[in-house]
């Protein structure tokens, strides 16, 4: 048992980040900002895997991701279009997305998610940086 007021580093962690819904802030994402706001729950100073957070999307646009990316909407109407394939998601419905995916979102007329990506270095990974 550790002592009371030692720190006990976590492993494949830096510590525990607790977000409360009031402190979260949706901004607009570099990039698309007409379309996406996103608000970072955990960023590369917490994590050195992956990054997740709550996403909104206001408008239909095109993208590929780099990434894995796993969506899980918490308000609206979203469809995801790869392909010929539409997968349509309301409240409670979950997708998982494989990098190198080109996609189209499309909220009808809005949609807010969790999402998680992985790994946070893709766009190293991907030659963008």
């Amino acid at each position: 048992m550790a002592k009371r007021g030692k720190k006990t580093p976590l492993r494949g962690a830096k510590g525990i980040r607790l977000t409360k819904a009031k402190s979260r802030r949706l901004k607009p994402l570099k990039g698309v900002e007409e379309y996406t706001l996103l608000h970072r729950d955990v960023e590369p100073d917490i994590s050195d895997t992956m990054v997740c957070g709550i996403v909104r999307h206001l408008k239909r646009h095109k993208w590929t991701i780099r990434y894995d990316e796993y969506y899980y909407v918490l308000s609206g109407h979203l469809r995801i279009t790869v392909g010929r394939k539409h997968y349509d998601m309301k409240k409670g419905d979950a997708i998982w997305l494989p990098a190198n995916t080109p996609l189209i979102y499309d909220p009808r007329p809005r949609a807010t998610a969790v999402y998680a990506v992985y790994p946070i270095d893709w766009r190293r990974r991907a030659g963008m940086e």
